[in-house]
């Protein structure tokens, strides 16, 4: 059997490095597989003579409780838990160092392991918390760890059934009031502390996926103005991980109002609270806060997210209400970013409140989503510029922007029945007609209005009297020395016209280059002479044949 003392000295050797390290781990190893290292870690943790060797052996015995918790026999798990208890009353005060404060962690991790895979022990929580308060010192990070740890664990541990997860969570949410009323008094007494307030934060995020924990405290308790207090604050005082962390419990929050007719209240301070954030997000994109602007663009998101059934199914025009069309403004507001990561985070929700919009066969109310639809694909047009030093490259798909504009095509394919095809295309044709008329114009401007078509054409209606034609007869005014990418995306807008060829032949007007003799029809485009054949949607070099648009 292996002493404690040899243990400790194989685990100086591992931490301190040198050439003993490799024998060292590899006997550590072996401990930690050893039914004997509960009791040796037991004692090392007890003796609390090194504190490295205390953490060592408090996240061995946490790893045994998860993986090898058959060892352990059953008459021995209440031995276990007030050893556990023990050695967390030692090391979980404030006074002590970062490394006991890591040991402290590794313990409350063990006790709530230990607890959940016991299903004979019942109610237990609340009063371990309760028992937290009574210990002497500062435990308010014992406390606060503990209760995040719990509702964490109980999701991830596995090897125990669902009627005992469903048991932890019940209990958990036993305790919503309490630990309120806790996380509130910590709140108002560290208030200033960064620290503390993430602890505060984290807490709240681990139960608020607790989906059995009810909201009522939550909602009414003075930690959400607290949080967006702290997510509108566009202070570099702040801590950028602080902001997220409370972004992060906001969106915890956003999840469990999905289901409104269970957590109503909080839906209502929850909105109110994300509407009260444009003004910073605003304030963010002035000072090109990048990292507070992702935060509050993804609660934006979320919001949205979370309330889009209400949005495309009661079409509130009220800005007050839960889910009103007023959340449109703020996936615009993202959308509005100069940074095309931003406007990317949307691409989902647009998918999920085009699905839902599909249910209606009624133009007259997709017609109140019609103008919102109609600015997120304006953005997208902006966002699909190339950069105006590759006019002489084709873009690489597959490139972070070309990867980008992929997605961006399915963003337009999802939304443009909202719109109609014919209106995209309008839209698109007059910024080419703007393009003509403007002297500085550049050709990437032209090239993201093709860019746009391309991607909806194919949804363009044979018999559809939209601006095609007119598009036709500026992609064939192109220079024969326009930039590749520029006649690249012409080639693919006129490559998905077949059908739409099939009802408009008499715009092409093919002239033989040796003979002169002319015939209607045969798809074939020169642009800027590049020749394509359009049924096969195959390009190829050389001269002969040309396309007049009538």
């Amino acid at each position: 059997m292996d002493s404690m003392d040899t243990v400790c000295r194989a685990i100086d050797a591992f931490y301190n490095g040198g050439p003993d390290v490799q024998p060292a781990q590899q006997f550590l190893q072996q401990f930690q597989e050893s039914t004997e290292s509960w009791t040796i870690c037991d004692q090392i943790i007890r003796l609390h003579s090194n504190s490295l060797a205390c953490y060592f052996a408090s996240q061995t015995l946490r790893t045994k409780i998860l993986k090898k918790f058959s060892q352990l026999p059953p008459d021995q798990y209440e031995a276990l838990r007030q050893s556990l208890l023990q050695h967390l009353d030692r090391h979980g005060a404030s006074a002590h160092d970062s490394q006991s404060e890591a040991t402290a962690t590794q313990l409350c991790l063990a006790i709530a392991d230990l607890y959940i895979q016991v299903p004979t022990w019942t109610n237990w929580i609340f009063e371990l918390l309760n028992q937290c308060q009574t210990l002497e010192g500062d435990r308010t990070i014992m406390t606060l760890t503990l209760l995040q740890v719990f509702p964490e664990e109980v999701e991830n541990i596995r090897g125990i059934g669902e009627n005992r997860r469903i048991a932890i969570r019940e209990e958990l949410a036993g305790c919503e009031q309490p630990m309120i009323t806790f996380l509130s008094h910590v709140l108002e007494k560290f208030h200033a502390n960064a620290d503390m307030l993430k602890r505060v934060f984290k807490c709240l995020e681990s139960n608020l996926q607790n989906h059995q924990m009810r909201t009522d405290h939550f909602a009414t308790s003075p930690l959400i103005s607290s949080i967006f207090h702290v997510i509108a604050s566009i202070d570099p005082a702040i801590p950028s991980s602080l902001h997220e962390t409370a972004t992060n419990c906001i969106v915890a929050a956003l999840y469990r109002v999905e289901d409104i007719d269970s957590h109503g209240k909080l839906a209502e301070i929850i909105h109110r609270g994300v509407i009260s954030l444009i003004g910073p997000f605003q304030q963010a994109q002035q000072v090109e806060d990048l990292d507070r602007l992702q935060n509050i663009a993804r609660i934006f998101v979320e919001t949205v997210e979370s309330f889009y059934v209400q949005i495309v199914n009661e079409a509130h025009p009220d800005p007050h209400s839960v889910g009103s069309l007023a959340c449109f403004d703020l996936l615009l507001l993202v959308a509005g970013h100069h940074d095309w990561s931003l406007i990317e985070m949307t691409f989902n929700v647009w998918y999920r409140i085009t699905e839902e919009l599909f249910k209606y066969d009624d133009d007259q109310y997709i017609g109140k989503f019609r103008p919102y639809a109609e600015k997120f694909i304006q953005c997208l047009y902006e966002h699909c510029k190339m950069d105006s030093d590759d006019v002489d490259d084709i873009l690489d798909e597959s490139s972070e922007f070309g990867e980008f504009r992929a997605k961006a095509v399915e963003a337009l394919r999802d939304v443009v029945f909202i719109v109609n095809s014919d209106k995209c295309i309008q839209m698109m044709h007059q910024k080419l007609i703007e393009c003509c008329h403007r002297e500085n114009a550049s050709w990437e401007e032209s090239e993201s209005a093709l860019f746009v078509m391309a991607a909806v054409v194919q949804n363009l209606l044979p018999e559809s009297e939209s601006n095609m034609p007119e598009v036709l007869q500026l992609i064939c005014s192109l220079s024969p020395v326009s930039p590749p990418a520029l006649i690249a995306t012409s080639l693919n807008l006129i490559s998905d016209l077949n059908d739409w060829f099939e009802l408009h032949m008499n715009l092409l007007e093919v002239e033989d280059g040796g003979t002169g003799a002319r015939s209607t029809g045969g798809a074939i485009v020169e642009v800027a002479g590049d020749l394509v054949e359009v049924d096969g949607g195959a390009a190829f070099s050389g001269r002969g044949a040309g396309v007049r648009v009538s």
